[in-house]
């Protein structure tokens, strides 16, 4: 069992709330805000997550974990080009409110990893 919740608990509640806001959007007729919640901030939260899954993955080996931490840099830089390409061009979300939520995802959601990174480093 997990030690320390924070993890869960951060990623359980955004999602919780992006999802809330999601139904209330697309309730109220604003069906363009609730894919720019869904996909500005859903996304970044299931890369985020699996990126956390492999970081424990590789928690024993400290040198792999240095590495990965490196290269998802440009994994998240990728994803996120490619997640805005998707949102703006394909389908035809408001642009500056679907990338400031997902800037302000990654933002939050890379200090989260850097935390939780941080934690594995020390750890034995």
């Amino acid at each position: 069992m997990n030690k320390n919740p924070f993890l869960l608990l951060s990623y359980t509640t955004v999602a919780f709330f992006s999802f809330i806001i999601s139904v209330v959007a697309f309730m109220a007729g604003h069906s363009d805000m609730a894919s720019v919640s869904l996909l500005g901030i859903m996304c970044p939260i299931i890369f985020s997550a699996f990126n956390c899954v492999a970081m424990s993955q590789l928690k024993s080996d400290k040198l792999k974990l240095l590495g990965w931490n490196m290269a998802g840099f440009l994994f998240k830089s990728v994803y996120m080009l490619f997640l805005t390409y998707l949102g703006i061009s394909v389908f035809q979300l408001p642009a500056n409110p679907f990338i400031a939520s997902i800037c302000l995802t990654f933002i939050i959601f890379h200090h989260v990893e850097a935390f939780y990174g941080q934690r594995l480093f020390k750890s034995e």
